[in-house]
């Protein structure tokens, strides 16, 4: 069998047209269709499907290369390719979110009334069982909870006083 990584991807769909095709026997160039491959490439693949000398031309049964390619969308190698695919489909994804991600600015420009847990904006309520933040904009929200972040970072005691967490559920230090 040739080299196959460069097609087995599209074998659903190479099926499927396949399956939809009416003619018994497939030429090179309707393996180069099928297959999207070039000449030579069809070629190797004819003979590796067993095709047959007919007249003049080498043709290959459809009925048996459908056989095949089932087979072969079974095998380790096919499962193999998918699940590389499908990895790195979630790799593309995450890569997008976390560079869309990137584009937001947040306003964090040094505040004239900097956060601190003894007086908070009027826009945070923060008490022992609730966080509650008033905002006229995704990026006013997300200001405020970027400012609740760093505050909690540089005070993370007044944070737990804040709330009233018991020590024995704080971080260690």
């Amino acid at each position: 069998m040739p080299r196959h990584s460069a097609w087995i991807r599209d074998l659903p769909r190479i099926c499927r047209q396949l399956t939809a095709c009416e003619a018994p026997w497939l030429d090179r160039r309707a393996i180069e269709e099928f297959f999207q491959v070039q000449p030579r490439r069809a070629l190797q693949l004819l003979h590796a499907f067993g095709a047959e000398r007919i007249g003049g031309a080498l043709l290959v049964s459809k009925e048996n290369l459908l056989r095949d390619l089932a087979l072969l969308s079974g095998s380790p190698e096919a499962e193999a390719e998918f699940a590389r695919r499908q990895r790195l489909a979630r790799s593309l994804t995450r890569a997008h979110q976390q560079w869309q991600a990137k584009l937001i600015t947040l306003p964090t420009e040094p505040s004239s009334h900097p956060m601190t847990w003894t007086v908070l904006p009027e826009n945070v309520i923060l008490d022992s069982q609730r966080l509650e933040i008033r905002f006229n904009s995704h990026l006013d929200l997300l200001s405020t909870l970027y400012k609740l972040v760093q505050t909690i970072a540089e005070d993370y005691q007044g944070f737990e006083q804040r709330i009233g967490a018991s020590p024995d559920a704080s971080l260690p230090t």
